[in-house]
């Protein structure tokens, strides 16, 4: 299935015309969910057919993972998607085989060996929230006819770090060297908003500073991408980047000084 739709890491269209079917129209019927934070019946079901799971995969362990058994602490609040395609022994430590989403240059070849045998919630929560399809080999009945559609929901509110124009409690400003602005809240009791554009992984963080007053800013700090669409992830004074929108404009300079723990402006 890789070989005739692999993954390719970037926007496009639907080229289902030109793969190799592995399950017949309407051939899942259901899914099943595996018994939350059990390791046997995660490895009853992982031995059947991959299992999809949900991790915590926000934190630096796991986003600057390069190889081997990963068993530092990686959280257990679930915010990222990922597929149980097999478990395993490597140098006496347990682990699950994982494939991301975030293509071959991340971790092993896209995979990573995440420690198993931990209680609970296991290595980055990857027992709390498992299931997987029911396929029957047949196609399933025809769906019935599509009721009328209901009225379009009211657009949901802009939410934070979007491209400018700003809200009010947020600053339009441009990072120096950066090539586009962002919209930054003020972030002086440590604090930043969490509400992020759809689809955004990267995180809210208290990493800007206008180095005149000394008044600090939240951006979404990234690494290796999962900025808002039409932002980029641009890495300036540390192994941290932030998501710049390009080319907009911006309203206060702002230069970079190079710190370890922030990017100070």
């Amino acid at each position: 299935m890789l070989d005739s739709y692999p993954y390719l890491a970037k926007n496009g269209i639907c080229k289902a015309s030109g793969c190799t079917v592995g399950i017949p129209a309407r051939g899942v019927t259901g899914y099943k969910d595996v018994k939350a934070d059990d390791e046997q019946s995660l490895m009853d079901a992982v031995s059947k057919q991959p299992v999809s799971v949900a991790i915590e995969a926000d934190q630096m362990a796991f986003q600057l993972y390069k190889g081997g058994v990963l068993s530092k602490t990686c959280g257990t609040k679930l915010d990222h998607g990922v597929l149980v395609v097999g478990y395993g022994t490597e140098d006496g430590k347990d682990y699950w085989l994982v494939k991301n989403s975030w293509g071959a240059t991340w971790g092993e070849q896209g995979y990573v060996k995440l420690e198993r045998g931990k209680p609970g919630p296991g290595e980055c929560g990857i027992k709390s929230q498992a299931s997987y399809p029911i396929v029957s080999g047949k196609p399933g009945p025809s769906p019935s006819p599509s009721p009328p559609s209901p009225p379009s929901p009211p657009t949901p509110s802009k939410s934070h770090y979007e491209k400018p124009p700003c809200q009010s409690d947020e600053t339009q400003a441009e990072v120096e060297g950066a090539g586009g602005s962002v919209c930054a809240p003020k972030c002086d009791t440590g604090s930043c908003p969490t509400d992020v554009p759809e689809g955004t992984t990267a995180k809210p963080m208290c990493i800007l500073q206008d180095s005149s007053t000394g008044d600090k800013y939240c951006a979404l700090a990234c690494i290796l991408g999962g900025c808002p669409s039409g932002s980029k992830c641009v890495h300036l004074s540390s192994i941290l980047g932030v998501c710049i929108y390009p080319d907009s404009e911006s309203g206060m300079k702002l230069g970079v000084v190079p710190d370890t723990s922030e990017i100070t402006v």
